[in-house]
Formats: C-alpha cells, sequence, structure tokens
C-alpha cells in the first residue's frame, strides 16, 4: 500500500528539513513512540541505523530502520522493518510561499496473510497516524 500526505509550515526549508530529519528529536512529534535509539551513525546521514517501539492500543511493533538517501534540505529516505512489515519512507521539502511544504509519502508492505486481511484498516490508521505526526510536526516550525 502507498500514500503521500503534504503540510505547509511556516519555516523555511532548511529549517523544516532539518527537523524533520533529526532522527534524535522524532519522538517528540511522531506519535505511539515508546523507544527510541540511533544505533549507528551520526542521527541524520546515509548509514545511519535506528531502532524504534512503536505502541497504539494493541499494537506493539518494533522497527529496525535505516537511512537510505540523505539530500539536505530536500529530500531523505528511510526503511524499516519489523515482524511481518517492510516500510520504505520518503520526506521532500520545497518552499512554499515565505515557508515550506512538507511531503511526507511511504510505501508499506504487510507480509503476513493476517495483516494482509486486515490491510483496509492498517491503511487507514497509518493514514491518521501520518496527519497527527506532520500536525505535530509543523506545530514545532
Amino acid at each position: 500500500m502507498e500514500f503521500e500526505r503534504s503540510i505547509d509550515v511556516a519555516a523555511g526549508p532548511a529549517a523544516a528539513f532539518a527537523l524533520a530529519t533529526d532522527l534524535a528529536r522524532s519522538p517528540e512529534w511522531v506519535s505511539s513512540i515508546e523507544g527510541f535509539e540511533i544505533t549507528e551513525g551520526d542521527g541524520r546521514g546515509v548509514g545511519t541505523r535506528f531502532k524504534q517501539l512503536l505502541v497504539d492500543g494493541m499494537v506493539r511493533l518494533e522497527l529496525t530502520g535505516e537511512v537510505l538517501e540523505y539530500s539536505a534540505p530536500e529530500h531523505a529516505r528511510y526503511r524499516l522493518t519489523g515482524q511481518d512489515v517492510v516500510m520504505e519512507a520518503e520526506l521532500r521539502v520545497e518552499p512554499q510561499g515565505d515557508g515550506s511544504r512538507l511531503s511526507h509519502s511511504a510505501r508499506v508492505e504487510l507480509q503476513s496473510f493476517a495483516l494482509k486481511m486486515v490491510g483496509s484498516m492498517i491503511r487507514q490508521k497509518l493514514e491518521e497516524k501520518l496527519d497527527r505526526d506532520l500536525a505535530a510536526l509543523a506545530a514545532r516550525l
């Protein structure tokens, strides 16, 4: 499944990109994070690896991630893997008026039959989470 969301923020592209790609600060705006650790790299650039624990109701998802691309202040791409799920996420930042437009896209592969059976519900939850997370990020810019 694939989806994309965008939000306009008051901050310029450099400031917006810097905060949005600062993995160590992501728990400030990424909802449901109950644990986060950078395990390798500078916390931002290509090759940085990290672990995330997301808990939302009865769902507990342990993810490992890696920064695949990093081109400040415009573009970053990540891969996150967990039990029965692989996600590639991409962040783009573009000038928009006096501020910026943050666009976040994701491609999620559900790898178990059970998850595939509830894929439409998972998609809805992920889209709602992304909307919340982008709004929380925008509030910090």
